[in-house]
């Protein structure tokens, strides 16, 4: 019970979910992949890098939606020479190219307007 209250959030009341799921293209742009995660957590997102051994997206993003992930970020070769990263909605499957240096500030404001839109769904709870 301890470590629950240690968890940020309501982190504790829906185990299991993330917020954002990495996708991981290629060894090569994998530590990229971690240190996106890295960011998102620095939003006070819970976020996890795709671990499995398939390179093909529709299996990652699979992954990623079983995960119950809010949003997907995929960082590819042509991200990579863009010097962005893509964002997916895995609600709505709409994609925004985002500034790798701005990804954080993305994420965190991504997060606020989610959280925005379920209190008024909830009627300000």
């Amino acid at each position: 019970e301890r470590i629950l209250l240690m968890l940020p959030g309501d982190a504790a009341v829906r185990p299991g979910r993330l917020d954002v799921a990495v996708t991981v293209w290629s060894e090569e742009l994998a530590s990229r992949s971690f240190a996106f995660a890295a960011r998102a957590r620095a939003a006070a997102l819970r976020a996890s890098v795709y671990m499995g051994s398939s390179g093909k997206l529709g299996k990652q993003l699979k992954w990623a939606s079983d995960q119950g992930a809010r949003w997907a970020l995929i960082y590819g070769s042509s991200e990579h020479e863009a010097g962005t990263v893509t964002v997916r909605d895995m609600r709505t499957g709409e994609q925004a190219a985002v500034a790798a240096s701005e990804l954080t500030r993305y994420l965190a404001e991504a997060a606020e307007a989610e959280a925005a839109r379920g209190a008024e769904a909830g009627g300000g709870r």
